[in-house]
């Protein structure tokens, strides 16, 4: 009866320690995404406000390549007109098995820095 109950009590912490390795997986991987997503914004807040980079555009490629497999990093930038600005909006897309996971993080680029 005593060895019936300890197998399903170790069974059950087994369970458990999977969960939280697939937990700490996933945390990771949105970390990883986060942290990809600032580093792109941050490289191009940057850049002088006259350049090509900062240029208007929807979808534009990853401005600095190399992402991780698994990653796709797009950017898009848009004049703020009147507002002396740009609105900078960067979006990484993880596909994670058959799940696709977004982090998106945008600012705005006065024309002063």
């Amino acid at each position: 009866m005593a060895i019936s109950i300890l197998t399903i009590g170790l069974l059950a912490v087994a369970a458990m320690q999977s969960s939280a390795i697939r937990g700490n997986h996933l945390g990771y991987r949105v970390t990883e995404s986060t942290t990809l997503a600032q580093d792109r914004l941050e490289w191009l807040m940057m850049q002088d406000y006259a350049d090509s980079a900062l240029d208007a555009g929807v979808d534009k490629a990853d401005p600095l390549g190399g992402a991780p497999s698994n990653y796709q990093i797009k950017y898009d930038v848009t004049d703020l007109g009147a507002f002396n600005g740009k609105l900078i909006k960067v979006t990484v897309r993880l596909r994670d098995g058959v799940v696709t996971r977004v982090t998106e993080l945008q600012c705005v680029r006065p024309a002063l820095l």
